[in-house]
């Protein structure tokens, strides 16, 4: 089985993304540790700390994170330093706050 991080590694100059969503526990993952640990990846979390709990391609690899998704919205000088390497993976593993805004749009427009 090809790896995703083969396919990645055939595109020179071209920058990706890539969502995980998938994997919530400790022993589940979706990335190879080539990809978590290539010196051309930064990888962006909803949550450090639910990360370092939940995502097993962080944890397994021992990836280091380079910032939480709200430290780039809030911080421009940081926002502006982001996406100088080729591949950005963003790992979500879920937050309540990501549950309740889904809540709240979908009771408004019940509402109406």
């Amino acid at each position: 089985m090809r790896e995703l991080a083969d396919d990645l590694m055939l595109s020179s100059d071209t920058q990706i993304i890539v969502d995980t969503v998938g994997s919530f526990r400790e022993t589940m993952r979706e990335l190879a540790d080539d990809l978590m640990l290539s010196s051309d990846t930064q990888i962006i979390v909803d949550s450090k700390e639910s990360a370092m709990k939940e995502a097993g391609e962080i944890i397994q690899s021992k990836a280091k994170i380079m910032a939480e998704l709200g430290e780039l919205i809030h911080n421009d000088k940081f926002s502006n330093d982001i996406c100088n390497e080729k591949i950005t993976i963003f790992k979500s593993v879920g937050i309540a706050v990501e549950d309740l805004a889904a809540a709240i749009v979908l009771y408004q427009s019940l509402k109406k």
